[in-house]
């Protein structure tokens, strides 16, 4: 009984760190511009990484993206790119946009095994020259009905 008090506190304060790290890396990179897109009327917040380091860093560390919220990573010029799951903590859908923003192609729930349980890693190329790339939590563009052909609208 004498250690119920000692240990209730210890729970505790473990139980605040534990929120402090998932709250601090699930949050935005407040060194990202946020901005909101469209694709087919559903509006995505996403944070754009614009720079070669931004683009390096995307989601890696973080272990959850709230629905209706991504990255969107923007080429320019439009390139052929080729992502893959280094460091990511989840699984997402990547969303490849051409030079006018229409979808070309999605890859649907990209895992961190794809990168940690193959080798070499799975790479997702995007086959052609895009200008963007959308990321958002795994399954999200089939219960949005995301589909090639649609327009991703930057405002």
């Amino acid at each position: 009984m004498k250690y119920a008090v000692p240990i209730l506190v210890c729970v505790f304060l473990l139980g605040v760190v534990a929120y402090l790290y998932n709250a601090q890396h699930t949050q935005p990179n407040p060194g990202l511009p946020m901005q909101t897109i469209t694709i087919d009327g559903k509006n995505i917040k996403v944070e754009v990484a614009s720079t070669e380091v931004q683009r390096e860093q995307g989601l890696s560390d973080r272990t959850a993206l709230p629905t209706g919220h991504g990255m969107l990573f923007v080429f320019d010029p439009a390139r052929k790119v080729a992502f893959w799951m280094k460091d990511m903590k989840f699984s997402i859908d990547m969303i490849f946009a051409d030079e006018q923003g229409v979808i070309v192609k999605i890859y649907k729930d990209a895992s961190p095994e794809s990168y940690f349980n193959q080798h070499p890693p799975q790479i997702f190329p995007s086959e052609m020259p895009v200008r963007y790339v959308l990321e958002v939590p795994a399954g999200y563009a089939e219960a949005q009905g995301i589909a090639i052909g649609q327009k991703i609208v930057v405002k």
